[in-house]
């Protein structure tokens, strides 16, 4: 619980723009950041907003994708 309230460092944060530059273990490391409970309460907030805006792209592009066809 102490972790919760860690303060993600600037290293932190460009490491983990690093990593979601790599296509598919970006969505499975979102998942793992959101819903553990040793991430940084900023990290795991950060990582809901990113899964919630993914999950709308990707609806949105397979709507655009079905009226095309």
């Amino acid at each position: 619980m102490e972790n919760q309230s860690k303060t993600v460092s600037v290293v932190e944060w460009l490491l983990t723009n690093v990593v979601m530059m790599i296509p598919f273990i970006n969505f499975i490391l979102m998942i793992v950041w959101a819903f553990s409970e040793s991430i940084p309460k900023s990290k795991q907030n950060w990582a809901k907003a990113n899964l919630i805006f993914m999950i709308i792209m990707m609806v949105l592009f397979f709507m655009l994708l079905l009226a095309v066809m």
